[in-house]
């Protein structure tokens, strides 16, 4: 199964765009709603977007909790996904 390329070009366009936090959200709520069980990830995110919000920028723990999130999911998209390479690129 190929993971859809107008998802992988909104990640693409989120991350150029530097709201990478977001691009990470797009991602889960995908798997999401492909029947992954995500959503506690998607509430860290969520929360960590929150933090960078009232911080008013992002610290290296935040970043390195983000950076733990991706890479589960990543697992995710790599174990189902035969493009999970671009996925991976979009970051």
């Amino acid at each position: 199964m190929e993971f859809p390329r107008y998802v992988i070009a909104e990640i693409e366009q989120l991350t150029d765009i530097n709201n990478h936090n977001e691009a990470r959200i797009m991602l889960g709520l995908f798997l999401e709603s492909e029947g992954f069980r995500v959503n506690d990830y998607l509430d860290s995110l969520e929360q960590i977007l929150r933090s960078q919000h009232q911080l008013g920028h992002m610290p290296q723990t935040l970043i390195d909790w983000r950076n733990d999130i991706t890479d589960d999911l990543l697992d995710i998209v790599d174990a189902n996904y035969s493009n999970g390479h671009d996925v991976y690129m979009a970051f």
